[in-house]
């Protein structure tokens, strides 16, 4: 395991601490130089996705040497916090709420990961996705997604509107 590139390394941890045994990385299980091998493998991604019990995305990884938790550890910032009336029917107030700004929220993704056209394959099909993004870590699955700052949820289809 030493040998393989960080986020691999990382990749295989969570699957480990989540209590899984087996992890599928489709550029080490898909001989990459084989055209034969990825056209036979290739048209088996659907339904990999569809049945796996969830993916990891690498949200922030640069490449397979930049490693999971460092890619999203690097781009961390403070989450921006402010204080806003909360007001009622009538138009009192009745004190304040905090409102934090929705962070890399996964409709918005910027990172490496949402430049490529094949993940969102993995996307719509995995019943479920651990998202490590840039800023915060994101679960989603068919009833809900949610992420690290907020754990109340939004519904599956908030990622579209």
């Amino acid at each position: 395991i030493e040998d393989l590139p960080l986020t691999f390394r990382d990749a295989v941890k969570i699957t480990r601490q989540l209590g899984f045994r087996y992890l599928w990385i489709d550029s080490l299980c898909i001989i990459q130089d084989s055209s034969e091998d990825w056209q036979a493998e290739s048209t088996a991604m659907g339904r990999i996705y569809k049945e796996a019990s969830f993916t990891i995305a690498a949200e922030a990884a640069t490449d397979s040497k930049a490693g999971i938790f460092e890619s999203s550890k690097k781009y961390r910032s403070d989450f921006d916090t402010i204080e806003v009336p909360y007001f009622r029917m009538d138009g009192t107030t009745t004190g304040n709420m905090s409102v934090q700004r929705l962070l890399d929220s996964p409709a918005e993704a910027r990172g490496p990961l949402s430049q490529r056209a094949w993940t969102l394959q993995e996307d719509l099909l995995s019943p479920r996705t651990l998202r490590f993004a840039a800023q915060q870590t994101w679960w989603r699955c068919r009833e809900m997604q949610c992420n690290e700052r907020d754990r109340r949820g939004l519904s599956p289809e908030s990622r579209w509107n």
